[in-house]
């Protein structure tokens, strides 16, 4: 097994190169493919919530709470049930 760090500026290439020939969605799924193949599912489920953001029409990165009760603020219910 090989323990070294992966090569930092190949995957950033590969991931412009998706993102240049089929867009977001490509480059979302070269790099789901790149961590699950180096098992960080953590990683792996942050990246999917983020994807899912994106869709939502959600900012991307961000706190969505909105008030420190926790609740959702200006998330539509579609929008949390879906993120949910």
């Amino acid at each position: 097994m090989n323990d070294s760090p992966p090569d930092h500026d190949d995957i950033f290439a590969h991931l412009t190169a998706a993102a240049d020939a089929g867009g977001t969605d490509a480059m979302f799924e070269t790099l789901a493919a790149s961590l699950t193949g180096r098992r960080r599912w953590h990683a792996l489920f942050d990246l999917r919530l983020l994807e899912t953001r994106i869709s939502l029409g959600l900012p991307a990165t961000g706190d969505l709470t909105g008030s420190p009760t926790g609740n959702l603020g200006d998330v539509l219910p579609a929008q949390r049930d879906e993120l949910d």
